[in-house]
């Protein structure tokens, strides 16, 4: 069963004592959560998305689901309305997409950055925002007091609470069966997944449990008695119960409708095989050991499947089976170099019953191998986690997380933009290609630089991952749109005597966060990158930090560089008024010593 924390009981009696409007409150005050893959946050002079933070879930019987939509700067309440819900589009970890275009929004008292997001019932079922990891919006989501558009962007959503998605063993986007207990009636079962359920739960004879002695018996009714529970009833009163099973396709998550993998716990059961484990074979791309309970003998080998963490299914064909004649109760399955590119990421593989023999039939089984990285700001597919900025050489580049492996061949330049400090974008990339295993660089026109500040992308299908390609029957790996990052500006020096270190750019990157006192602090860390001749020995000296807001100077820091790191960070805390609320920029100019020629700079935006 699900617990609930403190901090979400808090809420909960914040909710139940103070309304929804305090709830409110509390969720706008987290005024910046993780944008999209954990990528720096974009700083405009518009307002900038900061956070979808989900105040109330919808629930099986219906009701209205709440959310909060914050930006870093003071939104137009007046403009709020069916245009802010339109441009709103929530995705899950598998990419699947949910539009908020029939929700309403409306300001928040006392909160004159965020807005109320209210969205009703789907078919009626209340919508499960927990159960999405990504909110993105398009541009003009809403508008300043003066009317300027906001910009694209896409963040993490934010739960109040035990997270809905999570790392979890063998876990896959479908609900996954975690524990089944005993009654409330003698014939009885009830069978707990890790997601909220859609009320529809499947055919009752798709749910089983089997008797130490062997015999299996199949549910006669089934029926949604919580949020994440089935109550199924037998035809006789439970009794020698071992294992238990629930097939696939029997139930699917609330609102997005995955459907679960077949799933099993329990055993061992006398005669009958039970799967006790499954494991990549070391050395080996695209094999794993399935080890039984019993000493085994082959009988359909069709019936293992291997689960990736989208929910796609890898079927088992007779020639990848062996049987090691050292290993009585083991199963090799061997995937042919189709399926061995993307082996690694099987998170499970899974005996539907009958696989094998020993002496009689195996029962439906599960073998849990890896943890997906499910978690909010993410998803299975490619998600932007930075944008470096190069003025000198009039590119940028924009790099993915990867978890899904490398970047397919194919890049949509048309979909890859800059993103201007007044919020505009520039035109799109005039070409783009593949430079690394996850870096796509762009090339733009030299003056699109003068005011950029980040990067986004613009559609669907701008990049994907070789999933898509080659896992035929998988669900296309795509990035999802709008994605937007604030950009860690890098200066090129091209010019250098001879026989020298080259200091060839300073990496840097800054971070706002508002502090108690009306006050900002301004985060930055940087590295400084040397070219041929490189000794870490060098790399000490000084760097003069200056933060700026627009073109008025706010603070400066002189500090060291790391000795032999060539690293330095720090942070300077400045009032609010100074900034004009709307963020700023950090200049790092670094002076080594004797060595290292010329001085090196570099920039980053928060």
């Amino acid at each position: 069963m699900r617990s609930v924390s403190s901090s979400t009981a808090g809420w909960l009696r914040l909710c139940l004592v103070g309304g929804f409007a305090a709830a409110l409150a509390l969720a706008a005050g987290i005024a910046f959560a993780a944008p999209q893959g954990g990528a720096s946050q974009v700083s405009t002079s518009v307002p900038d998305l900061t956070s979808f933070t989900v105040v109330k879930n919808g629930t099986t019987t219906g009701g209205l689901a709440v959310a909060a939509l914050c930006f870093d700067k003071a939104i137009d309440a007046k403009g709020l309305g069916p245009g802010t819900a339109i441009a709103i589009t929530l995705y899950g970890y598998g990419a699947n997409k949910l539009s908020l275009a029939g929700a309403s929004a409306a300001s928040i008292p006392g909160n004159g950055s965020c807005a109320s997001i209210t969205i009703p019932p789907v078919g009626g079922v209340g919508v499960d925002l927990d159960g999405f990891t990504v909110a993105a919006v398009t541009q003009g989501a809403v508008r300043d007091a003066v009317g300027r558009a906001s910009v694209p962007g896409a963040v993490g959503v934010t739960v109040l609470g035990s997270p809905e998605i999570k790392p979890e063993l063998g876990e896959t986007t479908g609900p996954k069966l975690l524990a089944v207990g005993r009654g409330p009636g003698a014939n009885q079962l009830t069978y707990v997944f890790n997601r909220l359920l859609d009320p529809h739960v499947g055919p009752p004879a798709s749910y089983r449990y089997v008797t130490l002695p062997g015999p299996e018996v199949d549910g006669m009714a089934a029926v949604l008695t919580a949020a994440n529970e089935v109550r199924v009833t037998f035809p006789g009163p439970v009794s020698n119960d071992v294992q238990y099973s629930v097939a696939a396709g029997t139930v699917k998550t609330q609102t997005q409708l995955v459907p679960n993998p077949t799933g099993a716990l329990g055993g061992p059961v006398v005669g009958r095989p039970t799967i006790r484990s499954a494991a990549a074979v070391s050395g080996a791309p695209g094999a794993f050991d399935v080890t039984y309970d019993l000493p085994v003998t082959l009988a359909d080998p069709t019936k293992l499947v291997g689960y990736l963490e989208d929910n796609s299914t890898v079927p088992v064909t007779a020639a990848e089976i062996t049987h090691p004649i050292s290993k009585p109760d083991v199963v090799r399955v061997t995937f042919g170099a189709s399926v061995s590119k993307y082996a690694s990421l099987i998170t499970k593989i899974v005996d539907t019953g009958g696989a094998v023999s020993g002496p009689n039939l195996s029962v439906r089984g599960e073998g849990d191998i890896t943890t997906p990285p499910m978690r909010a700001g993410f998803t299975e597919g490619p998600d932007l986690i930075s944008v470096a900025l190069n003025p000198a050489a009039a590119t940028a580049s924009y790099t993915f997380d990867g978890n899904y492996g490398s970047l397919y061949t194919g890049v949509t330049a048309a979909a890859f933009h800059l993103v201007n400090s007044d919020g505009t974008l520039s035109a799109p990339a005039t070409s783009a290609s593949l430079t690394g295993s996850n870096t796509v660089t762009a090339v733009f026109g030299a003056s699109q630089f003068a005011s950029a500040v980040g990067g986004t992308i613009s559609g669907s299908a701008a990049v994907f991952d070789y999933e898509a390609a080659d896992c035929h029957g998988c669900a296309a790996s795509i990035n999802i749109v709008p994605v937007t990052a604030g950009g860690t500006t890098t200066t090129t020096t091209t010019t250098l005597p001879a026989g020298k270190v080259r200091a060839v750019r300073v990496g840097l990157r800054a971070s706002g966060r508002r502090i108690a006192g009306g006050r900002t602090r301004v985060s930055f860390k940087g590295r400084i990158y040397l070219g041929n001749a490189f000794n870490p020995a060098f790399c000490f000296g000084k760097v003069n930090i200056t933060l700026r807001h627009q073109s008025r100077k706010v603070a400066t820091k002189r500090l060291s560089v790391g000795y032999r790191r060539c690293t330095f960070g720090q942070s300077i805390t400045v009032r609010n008024s100074q900034l004009r609320n709307d963020g700023g920029r950090v200049y790092a100019l670094f002076t080594g010593n004797r060595f290292v020629f010329p001085i090196s700079s570099g920039a980053a935006v928060f």
